[in-house]
């Protein structure tokens, strides 16, 4: 392998290498992390915003319960001292103490039902709860998580870089009609447009060369293309 061979395959390893680290595999698994906490803190925040509207209506309805209630006992109460006071038929009596009944079950009703409500609402709150610790908990780890993905995503483009520097020093080093070969062929084949002579066969489309591309590459100094496929052509120590 001669310096211009050399210098041929040094250019595609570079040119595969900043390919690499632009296609950020190390940071693929970042994002898909940090896209799964973010789906999990907004499915909780919209969570917890329904249970904050269902706290805030069964909290009203328990106001209206206490205020129903007050009510009824009053009126029940009302109604007890009419009864002992009354006089009439026992028809009318019994009517009375019917109707005293009613109210009782009525105050006693709006009692439980407030009961259950109450309990509700404490349930509701404790799972609030949880689930801001739990909401707290995903957003300190989506920070922790951008951060290090911020921090590969620097290191990477450091990378990218240097490769890039080290890829404008090779390109330097070559005369400019190597240069517009090496544009054609890469063209073609991106990532692979310079391949090697292994047992008279092009390693590229791996399709045999002829005769006389052999003899110039084994004892010329040129710049040669696969008279196959097009890629450029190197010796590689045969």
């Amino acid at each position: 392998m001669n310096q211009l061979e050399e210098q041929l395959w040094n250019l595609q390893e570079l040119k595969r290498e900043e390919a690499r680290f632009k296609k950020a595999e190390e940071l693929k698994p970042w994002i898909k992390i940090l896209k799964t906490l973010q789906v999990q803190i907004e499915a909780g925040e919209q969570q917890l915003e329904d249970l904050r509207k269902e706290i805030a209506k069964a909290e009203q309805k328990t106001t209206q319960l206490e205020q129903q209630a007050t009510v009824l006992a009053a009126k029940f109460s009302e109604s007890k001292k009419i009864l002992q006071a009354a006089s009439g038929s026992l028809k009318h009596l019994l009517m009375m103490q019917q109707a005293l009944l009613t109210q009782e079950e009525q105050y006693q009703e709006a009692e439980k039902l407030h009961e259950r409500m109450s309990r509700k609402i404490e349930e509701n709150k404790l799972k609030r709860k949880k689930l801001q610790e739990n909401i707290k908990m995903k957003k300190k780890e989506y920070n922790e998580s951008l951060r290090e993905y911020k921090k590969l995503k620097e290191q990477t483009g450091l990378k990218v870089a240097e490769v890039r520097k080290k890829l404008e020093e090779v390109k330097a080093q070559l005369e400019p009609q190597v240069l517009k070969h090496v544009e054609m062929a890469e063209k073609r084949f991106p990532l692979d447009f310079v391949a090697v002579l292994k047992n008279d066969t092009c390693t590229g489309c791996r399709i045999s060369v002829s005769s006389a591309l052999i003899h110039n590459l084994k004892t010329g100094k040129g710049l040669f293309h696969c008279d196959n496929c097009g890629r450029l052509l190197i010796n590689w120590f045969e």
